[in-house]
């Protein structure tokens, strides 16, 4: 074929019974797949994450904390962990109108099952998130008009209107073997996933929120040191911190900071890597928020409240710094002329007065816990600093699978504002933190309708350095409405056995191909 409808992947449900299954993986190659994981090396490495993979190998909905995704697939585009473009499934691209871009094909790639990566099969993935705007990736490809298939190693991806940033975008797309998903339909193949990327599953246990996956030596960026990966769900970051040290596993993701020096004297490795993310509490002004978030003299207000040198220096160590912006420094739109709010509660208490709240209000907070360094903390010192002011927060916890279901479909059920990070690493520069707080996002939390018209002019922008200054406009603008309050630039905390030599990231997660362990 050479075009896929957005229906392309739509087919049969998964075999019942065993031997139909057989039957159905053989047809699909999967079987043949799995005698050829001898070639494969054969080192174990395990993995600690803080959340359940709920999502399994779900091609085109959120990662959910263990970056899965990642292991099992790959975009025609891939963002390096400070959100640089890289050659992925696609080895090279060009704009050939405003609204056209012409993606050439890494030859020779293959899926899991032996089957030929072609343009087909990118068409079909970009055309089926189309066709569902309930999908994750969904909003990478809204501004999409259709794909087509030119050859088996090119594609056309048209937009409606111009997208200097779509192969940033197309990073988040990653592309299933059309012919297993269609078989197996949605349900199937999100427990038998089958892409190109370096591992694929062996198990899955969502009663435990353990995986294993193996090595799969077909892919273009096959495992060099790891066999198999087994990845273990541990809730609690000090269970993570101490299952590192009795040897129970190897590598230990979203630790806190006062685990850096314990596993230092252990003689462990601790990998301390500023993000491009922002952690911040989305302020909502639209739908039935809090009333008091409506006037910008408030949100003002609770930025000026909350000590954030506290949680940087008491919680962080020290480590990161204080968010001046919903943008990082380095990326394209920050401004380096905005500095953090103060600390200036006497102010604070000044404007919640102006704004007729000067006996304060009560503020429903929806958080998450054991996700990002130093939250839990955080959260209850901002609880702490906005009493002080008179607002009195409730913390509501929420599960992760909660949280991205608020985000992702603006659905808050209650909460008047949500933690969230920003990030300026999925697209490589401010515009994804922009889209989010924009009328337009699909996750409803904040609307300054003067700002709709500089945000749509930033997009299209085509000339690099115009669409920057753009983007500085739109970011000094919200910076003046506080959509959010701004906490702290996002820094991880991972560690590692002595076993692991390398371990790398990218801008969303894990680079599983190129973690290397002592023979």
């Amino acid at each position: 074929m050479s075009a896929a409808s957005p229906t392309a992947f739509v087919g049969l449900r998964l075999a019942r019974g065993s031997r139909r299954l057989r039957y159905t993986l053989a047809a699909l190659g999967l079987i043949a797949a799995e005698t050829n994981a001898h070639a494969a090396p054969t080192a174990t490495v395990r993995l600690a994450v803080p959340v359940a993979m709920s999502t399994y190998g779900h091609p085109f909905n959120a990662d959910d904390g263990s970056s899965t995704r990642l292991a099992l697939f790959d975009g025609l585009t891939a963002l390096t962990r400070e959100g640089k473009l890289e050659p992925a499934l696609a080895q090279r691209w060009r704009m050939t109108s405003p609204t056209t871009w012409i993606f050439e094909l890494r030859p020779g790639t293959v899926f899991h099952n032996g089957r030929p990566m072609t343009a087909d099969a990118a068409v079909a993935a970009i055309n089926y998130v189309l066709g569902d705007p309930t999908l994750f990736a969904y909003r990478d490809v809204v501004n999409v008009a259709g794909a087509r298939a030119l050859s088996p190693t090119e594609l056309k991806v048209t937009t409606r209107t111009p997208d200097p940033i779509l192969p940033n975008r197309l990073a988040g797309v990653m592309i299933p073997e059309p012919e297993a998903f269609r078989a197996l339909g949605i349900g199937g193949f999100t427990r038998a996933p089958v892409g190109t990327g370096p591992f694929r599953p062996r198990q899955w246990d969502r009663g435990t929120g353990r995986a294993t996956l193996i090595a799969e030596p077909s892919s273009w960026r096959a495992s060099k040191s790891v066999g198999t990966i087994e990845m273990n769900m541990l809730t609690d970051v000090t269970t993570r911190m101490q299952a590192l040290l009795s040897d129970q596993t190897d590598i230990a993701v979203n630790l806190e900071p006062d685990h850096v020096d314990v596993l230092q004297k252990e003689g462990l490795t601790t990998h301390v890597l500023p993000a491009p993310h922002v952690l911040v509490i989305a302020l909502r002004n639209i739908g039935e928020a809090a009333e008091p978030l409506k006037d910008a003299r408030v949100r003002r207000a609770l930025n000026l409240a909350v000590n954030k040198q506290q949680m940087l220096d008491g919680v962080l160590g020290g480590r990161g710094a204080l968010a001046s912006q919903i943008t990082t420094v380095g990326v394209p739109g920050f401004d380096p002329t905005l500095a953090p709010y103060p600390y200036d509660p006497a102010t604070a208490r000044k404007l919640l007065s102006e704004a007729g709240y000067g006996k304060g209000f009560d503020l429903d907070v929806g958080v998450f816990s054991g996700q990002v360094p130093g939250d839990t903390a955080m959260f209850q010192l901002m609880k702490q600093d906005l009493a002080a002011v008179g607002v009195n927060v409730t913390l509501r916890a929420l599960s992760m699978a909660e949280f991205m279901q608020r985000v992702g479909t603006g659905e808050w059920s209650g909460a008047d504002a949500l933690p969230t990070a920003l990030s300026s690493a999925r697209f490589g520069d401010a515009s994804q933190a922009i889209e989010f707080l924009s009328c337009a996002s699909p996750a409803k939390v904040f609307c300054a309708p003067e700002l709709t018209k500089p945000i749509e002019a930033a997009a299209t922008e085509l000339d690099p350095a115009k669409r920057a200054a753009m983007m500085q406009g739109v970011v000094r603008a919200l910076h003046d409405v506080a959509p959010v309050l701004l906490l702290t630039q996002y820094v991880s905390f991972t560690g590692t056995s002595k076993r692991v030599k390398t371990y790398l990231t990218r801008a969303n997660g894990v680079r599983f191909e190129a973690i290397e362990v002592v023979p």
